[in-house]
């Protein structure tokens, strides 16, 4: 079995939500390194979760464009959970600690999101 995400197809469940939340966190490639941070230091992998469900409407059945079909939403067709993104989420935040060289996420604190010390 594939999933789905944007059009591209993943060989693991895990693959395609690892990219999502990836997609997500960074918007693209377009967030910076600082905006990241911060939301990995403000938020938990559950409140993350819970806000890219309801910001992407995973949960939310899709329209068909040809017909009056509702389909599955893109979590029921791609069998995952909440739970699953929260997981997605704590191999995010680890990827994020090792890409950007930090030892704890936990050990930040507001002064280290001035423009002059993360770009």
């Amino acid at each position: 079995m594939s999933y789905e995400w944007e059009s591209v197809l993943y060989q693991t469940r895990e693959r395609m939500l690892d990219v999502m939340t990836i997609q997500w966190l960074t918007g693209d490639g377009l967030t910076s390194r600082k905006d990241v941070l911060e939301f990995l230091y403000k938020d938990t992998d559950e409140k993350l979760a819970e806000e890219m469900i309801k910001d992407l409407k995973l949960d939310e059945p899709d329209e068909s464009p040809f017909s009056n079909l509702t389909l599955p939403s893109h979590m029921e067709e791609n069998k995952y959970t909440k739970e699953d993104l929260v997981q997605a989420f704590a191999r995010t935040r680890k990827w994020c600690k090792q890409h950007y060289k930090l030892d704890k996420l936990d050990e930040l604190d507001e002064d280290d999101f001035d423009e002059n010390n993360i770009q």
